[in-house]
């Protein structure tokens, strides 16, 4: 049985998959599983996979229909043999004591559920743009202020960069939310740390995250599609974490602002922007209120008139403003 397993979802990767394979390969650390989820990729993802993973039998290539890269991690899951697993995107790549550095925290505190490690962000060319680094410490999992306002782990919740344990994992199936497309990596860092017992932070920086500027979020966003990750978020944080961690406050007061944003990006009509900003709980508003900081006039009274509950002028204010700037 391998230490590790990581899994890959692939979809149109046919650009970055041998630089992402090549990494796992040079790993100091050897003792792993690679799992490879392609996500009905249209192109030659596939047959490069399996043109380098030929004869390494820690590789196994999954083909499944197209389901996004939530159902892609959730297919993976299903395969994995180790008793610890971590997590690689197919345009990013590893330096080689990625592997080692991340086991080596285990070993050394045995009882820890997940190990969090830094990244780096760099462009294509493999230049550095930013650099995340953590401090080193143990923390229960229960230390909320420790994890959210010490570490900002609710600014850092990708499943890449970490360590965790299958017997967590196992407990729980479909882990990835299908029914949403952003910050489902957050919410899957929070349902894990609720069964987990004790998170260590390591200061190595090992994972290189491309900064794709195709991928960089420029295009509209329905309001349905902000709004949804949102509403999930903020229900389970209160639920789990309470209401009492300013700074997971003022992140999903930062996402509301997005979902309120996407409401007036794409063309809807009047009836239907209302009722959306009507699906925003008092305690939304109250959230919204505290711990938004607008950027500028406009949206200082853009947010006043919402917080009063005035929406029609407030609506009318926002789509006007829209107008100008197209």
């Amino acid at each position: 049985m391998p230490k590790i397993s990581i899994i890959i979802p692939v979809y149109n990767a046919a650009a970055y998959i041998e630089r992402c394979i090549s990494s796992v390969l040079e790993q100091t650390f050897t003792d792993f599983q690679v799992i490879l989820v392609n996500d009905g990729s249209t192109d030659e993802s596939a047959a490069i996979i399996k043109t380098l993973t030929a004869h390494d039998p820690r590789f196994v290539l999954i083909n499944k229909e197209n389901g996004g890269v939530s159902a892609a991690r959730n297919t993976g899951l299903t395969y994995v043999d180790a008793e610890w697993i971590t997590f690689l995107d197919s345009d990013d790549w590893l330096c080689k004591t990625y592997f080692e550095h991340l086991w080596q925290a285990y070993e050394q505190t045995p009882d820890i559920d997940m190990v969090v490690a830094g990244y780096q962000r760099v462009d294509n060319s493999g230049t550095v743009l930013y650099t995340k680094k953590f401090e080193s410490d143990i923390v229960t999992a229960n230390d909320y202020p420790a994890l959210f306002n010490k570490h900002h782990l609710q600014d850092y919740g990708y499943c890449w960069a970490k360590l965790f344990r299958k017997d967590i994992l196992a407990r729980k199936e479909d882990w990835f939310n299908t029914t949403i497309s952003l910050y489902e990596d957050t919410l899957f860092i929070f349902e894990y740390i609720k069964r987990a017992r004790k998170i260590c932070f390591i200061a190595n920086v090992d994972y290189n995250y491309l900064e794709n500027q195709a991928s960089i979020t420029t295009r509209k966003r329905s309001f349905e599609f902000s709004y949804l990750p949102f509403r999930a978020l903020a229900d389970f944080t209160v639920t789990n974490f309470g209401t009492d961690i300013e700074l997971i406050n003022k992140r999903l007061a930062v996402y509301m602002n997005d979902a309120l944003i996407s409401n007036y990006t794409l063309s809807e009509n009047k009836n239907k922007r209302l009722a959306n900003l009507h699906l925003f709980t008092p305690e939304d508003w109250q959230l919204y209120s505290v711990y938004f900081h607008p950027f500028n006039a406009f949206f200082a009274l853009f947010k006043k008139l919402l917080v009063k509950g005035r929406f029609r002028l407030a609506d009318m204010l926002m789509k006007n403003y829209f107008k100008l700037r197209s």
